[in-house]
């Protein structure tokens, strides 16, 4: 699950443990067709695309924060109120929705990234209980294990890793395309890395994690400060 939504579990008295962060970075975006909106700011009294279940709260932090009074236009998912022009923006991820917007032909779009703001923090990692992986350490290690070897692997085969997917998209019906694949699999690759690197971590990073927990409480988002050592990364 994405940082804030464990760290707000955590919050709500769900003893959670981080043993694996595959996300370094947000993937979280604002796209325009018009030019003139480039920053934050350009979204004051905007209508803009927000999804109704996850991601919508980082993303309502900028409006929080310079009262810019935005019109958020809910949506469950896909690109069509951006393509028909019913809102002036939209929210989507580097690896998901702004691809498809580009594969429409949009490629000569107004795009804000959250990743490099005061507003990047990562994305998915994965949680166990701490009961869960009290009594299940050996396995639960184990899998993290073979989770960062196959990443690796797909970082350095990335051509025969979409292969294996679309292996198994065809078998489910999925509509989707070679093109479309790799090009999410090269994003996700690139937001496992801190800024200025191209080699993964893994790990949920102590400075990024109380960053958040600050923000989350100025606005709101948190009852309390959640200690990190209570939820903290296994992977050393």
């Amino acid at each position: 699950m994405q940082l804030l939504h464990a760290m707000s579990e955590v919050d709500n008295g769900l003893e959670l443990v981080n043993v694996l962060q595959t996300s370094q970075r947000s993937g979280l975006q604002i796209i325009s067709k018009d030019k003139n909106i480039r920053t934050f700011g350009d979204l004051r009294g905007k209508r803009v695309g927000i999804w109704k279940a996850g991601y919508a709260e980082l993303a309502r932090l900028p409006d929080n924060d310079m009262n810019l009074e935005i019109e958020w236009i809910p949506f469950i998912q896909n690109i069509n109120l951006f393509l028909s022009g019913a809102i002036d923006a939209t929210l989507a991820m580097s690896y998901s929705e702004a691809l498809k917007i580009r594969a429409a032909g949009f490629e000569d779009v107004s795009v804000i990234p959250f990743t490099g703001t005061v507003y990047d923090f990562p994305d998915d990692g994965i949680y166990v209980t701490k009961e869960y992986y009290k009594k299940n350490k050996e396995k639960v290690d184990a899998f993290v294990e073979a989770s960062i070897r196959g990443w690796m692997w797909a970082r350095d085969n990335i051509e025969e890793t979409v292969d294996i997917v679309l292996e198994y998209t065809r078998k489910e019906n999925v509509a989707t395309s070679y093109i479309m694949q790799k090009w999410m699999l090269e994003e996700v690759l690139r937001l496992q890395c801190p800024i200025g690197s191209d080699i993964p971590k893994f790990r949920l990073e102590k400075d990024v994690f109380e960053r958040l927990d600050s923000v989350a409480l100025k606005n709101g988002l948190l009852n309390s400060s959640v200690n990190y050592n209570v939820i903290k990364g296994v992977v050393k």
